[in-house]
């Protein structure tokens, strides 16, 4: 079920994307979802296996964050954030 998340004057949706590997599905009205993998794996760290509605929080946030800057989400391969201390490679992932 997506969830709402108000980052400055935008209402986002995410949900956690369970494929294999797993993912972050995110938008908002008017723009085309996005489907991010995470590089390194999650979950190969501690704090996710311990909150993951948290981490799926905090990297909607950064996400919707980029967003607002720039006007779009990040591109495949070309951005970063930062969730629990760690920083993740936002790689292109499958929503399907």
């Amino acid at each position: 079920m997506p969830n709402p998340i108000q980052v400055g004057a935008n209402e986002f949706r995410y949900a956690e994307v369970r494929t294999g590997t797993r993912c972050i599905k995110i938008w908002t009205t008017g723009k085309t979802a996005q489907c991010y993998k995470f590089n390194p794996d999650p979950h190969l760290d501690g704090a996710y296996n311990k909150d993951q509605a948290g981490f799926y929080r905090d990297a909607a946030v950064a996400i919707a964050s980029i967003f607002n800057s720039k006007g779009s989400f990040p591109r495949f391969g070309k951005a970063t954030i930062e969730v629990y201390g760690k920083v993740y490679l936002l790689e292109e992932g499958s929503c399907s």
